[in-house]
Formats: C-alpha cells, structure tokens, sequence
C-alpha cells in the first residue's frame, strides 16, 4: 500500500517539476500516458486509506484538499482526470462527502449525512414542509379546531347525577306495561345529563361546520361520513308540519321563531357525529369511533354521548329518588307538564327545549316533546339477563332505542318504564336526542 502511494507522491513531484520548467504540456501527457485501469487500481488501492477526520478526508498522512491542490497546480485538465475518476469510485464506495471537500475538488456526491441534509437550505424547506404535513396528519382533530376557533360552539348546560339504585322497569300495577318493562334492580354510577334536549340553533351549526364534507341529495337527505344523518324535508306526521331547519345555496338556517325547538328528522348516526364533534370544539376526547355504520364506544372518554337506556330512565325519575310513571309525576292529569298530542299544551309542533320543566333534577321535556335517541341496542328479552351494575345493551342488534313519547304521541308512550326502538337510520319528526357525559 506504501509502495502504491509512494508512486503517486512520485508521479506528483515529477509532473511539478515540469511545470516549474514550463513543461506543463509535457507534464499532462505523464499523466494522460497512465492507462485507466492503472489509474483506477492506484485509487482502489488507496481508498481504503481515507479517513474522516474533522470533516476532512486523509491520505496516509497526506490530507486530500493538499492532494488536490498540489494536482491543480499542474493543469485543470489533469485535475478533470484525477478528480472525475475520484469522484466515480467514491460513489461506487458510498464515501460521504463534506461541505468542504465538495468545493475544493468540485466532486459531486449523491449521498447527505443527516446534519448535512439539514444544513442544506434547500432540505430544511422541504424537511418544513414534511414535518408540517405530519404534524396535521397526526393533530389534524386539534388543527382543525384551532382553524375554527371562530365557530360560536354551542354550550351544554349539564346536570350532574350521583350514582345511585333503582328498580328499572314497570310495576306490576301498571296498566299500560309492556311485556318487555320487566322490574329489575340496576347501580347506576355518577354521569351528567343534558338538562335540555339539543335545539335546531345547536345542531345548525354542526350542519353548517360540516357543510363541506357532506352531500345533500334531492329528496332533501344529508349524507355525511357514509351515513344518511338529517332530512331536511319532513318524515311522519306532517299535515301541520312546519319545517324547522332550511338550507340555502351558502349555508343552513332556522326558520323564524323555532330556534330553542329541539331538532329533528336526525338520525341516530347523526346524533353520534354530533356528539363527537362537540366534543372536538369542547377539547374532549371523542367518545365514539365511526366507520360507516359501525360505531364504537369507548366508555373511559370525557366526550359527549348518548346515554344508555338505564341512565336515562335513573335520570327522568328523578335520580332514583323514587318511583315516578312520567317523569313530572304519578298522575295523567298533570300531563300541562309536557308537549303531547291531545293535550292543551299550547303548541301544534314540537315545543321549546326550556318549556317544560320535569322532576327533582329539573330536567325538561324527558317525557314529551320528541322520542330521544339512547345508545342500547333494542332486545326485548333484554331484561332477563341484563348487567345490573351500569348496563348498556346488547352488543348488536337491528334497531337503537327510544325514551320518552313526543308531541303527536299518546300520554302513555310518556312514561319513563316506556321502551321504544326504530332502525338507527330513521330520519322522523318526532325523534331527537340529549347528550350525557361520564362522570360527575
């Protein structure tokens, strides 16, 4: 190896000696003279004497920028063929190349270390664009709600309810019980409670924040995430009906004076979606999981949900505090606590949110008004075998339940033992929801 680089120092100092004497043609045809394969043996051989020190690449003991130099001093042509084959080699080799060398010998390499990648203006801007698209891949939920920060987020006012016991279920002396109200005892831990159902203003914005993610067909229904979520046109009993919610070409809108109505013709994948984006604009964590039609809780989250079939039941009779067949109270007679049908309550349609208040936890119309989506699947049998600490339904079913009657139903579609159910995809006049959060 001594011996190799012992001919190139040699080669070095005779071709130096030419050009001192003006020989420097002479000196390019002692160079040129030396075969390629010669030359690129001498380099192989050589190569493995390189070393990374300081940033500066060695020789034996002769540094390669001297190396360099001392070439160039005898012509530029002879620094093209030195150099270039160089060059090649430390390519095939996969050398690193430094800043420095780089602009002494003029070789270019193809490959950056790290701290050379971001030393390089032109990486750290493609390196800052990179990281910004993965910072909003991984944040996109927090991103999006710093964009929106202007959006008027609507607030809940909750009702916070201490754990507590019941029989849930109908008594045997009630004439109007049904075969699937069987009386069993359940523990409901602490959760809060909506005091109101959710209004069309509240569920307008929702719309309205979405808008450019769904699509609106031409019988009026709106699709958003594969799931159909809001009619706009009414479903159900619709001779009196005035519609609440409009949609204009720039946005949706309230019809005059039905602003504090609950909403309505919501499906209960779009009340689900509702939940999970007021969670985004309140900073909780997402209760729900949506993929099409399949939804999945996760019950140890803080954001907003719908409750369980056991947890609203404790809630309209009170807590637990007692028995109650509506949730205003024992006796049909009493029925100007609520908005149903046959009764002088004042309104053809639905009724503000914050009309009728009912029972010791001051909640409004959970008997009455509109039918409120629960979480449960519907099992009629459900009560037979059912957990008694907190339960939340059958894993899977056909239809999601209904709590509560509503405006054109019958006084005993009221009562709060009352079970009913429609397809999660149902879209009605009559049906809305109220939202539940864990713990206190």
């Amino acid at each position: 190896m001594m011996t190799e680089y012992s001919n190139v120092l040699k080669l070095l100092t005779e071709c130096e000696n030419l050009v001192s004497s003006g020989k420097t043609k002479q000196a390019l045809t002692r160079i040129s003279s030396l075969k390629d394969e010669e030359i690129n043996a001498k380099v192989l051989k050589l190569s493995s004497q390189y070393n990374l020190y300081e940033g500066h690449y060695k020789l034996g003991q002769l540094p390669y920028e001297e190396f360099v130099i001392r070439i160039n001093r005898i012509t530029d042509s002879t620094l093209d063929i030195i150099t270039n084959k160089k060059a090649d080699l430390l390519k095939k080799e996969k050398v690193v190349n430094t800043g420095n060398l780089k602009k002494n010998a003029n070789i270019s390499f193809q490959k950056l270390t790290i701290k050379e990648f971001l030393l390089n203006r032109r990486s750290r801007k493609y390196a800052l664009i990179i990281g910004g698209l993965l910072i909003l891949f991984f944040f996109k939920d927090y991103a999006i709600h710093l964009f929106q920060a202007d959006i008027e987020v609507p607030f809940v006012e909750m009702v916070s309810i201490e754990e507590g016991r019941y029989e849930m279920g109908s008594k045997f002396d009630d004439v109007d019980k049904e075969e699937d109200e069987e009386l069993h005892p359940v523990r409901i831990s602490g959760f809060q409670l909506a005091k109101f159902a959710v209004s069309n203003k509240e569920f307008v914005k929702f719309l309205n924040d979405i808008r450019r993610k769904i699509s609106i067909r031409e019988d009026g229904i709106v699709e958003y995430n594969g799931n159909e979520i809001f009619s706009i046109y009414c479903t159900g009993e619709c001779t009196y009906w005035k519609q609440p919610i409009n949609n204009s070409e720039k946005s949706f809108y309230v019809t005059s004076g039905f602003e504090n109505h609950p909403v309505v013709l919501v499906s209960w994948y779009g009340a689900v979606e509702y939940c999970n984006w007021l969670s985004n604009h309140h900073d909780y964590k997402r209760f729900y999981t949506i993929d099409n039609i399949n939804v999945t809780p996760n019950w140890k989250a803080n954001g907003y949900r719908l409750p369980t079939e056991a947890e609203w039941e404790f809630a309209a009779r009170g807590g637990g505090k007692g028995y109650y067949r509506y949730a205003w109270g024992e006796s049909k007679s009493d029925t100007v606590y609520a908005n149903l049908s046959g009764v002088e309550d004042g309104y053809i349609q639905t009724a503000p949110v914050d009309k009728f208040p009912q029972g010791e936890l001051n909640l409004f119309s959970m008997s009455g008004n509109v039918w409120e989506w629960c979480w449960d699947w519907y099992d009629a049998s459900y009560y037979h075998n059912s957990d008694e600490i907190d339960p939340k339904g059958e894993p899977k079913g056909i239809y999601r339940t209904l709590r509560g009657g509503a405006w054109y139903g019958k006084v005993p579609d009221a009562r709060t033992s009352n079970r009913a159910y429609d397809l999660p995809g149902l879209m009605k006049n009559n049906i809305g929801f109220r939202l539940s959060r864990s713990g206190m």
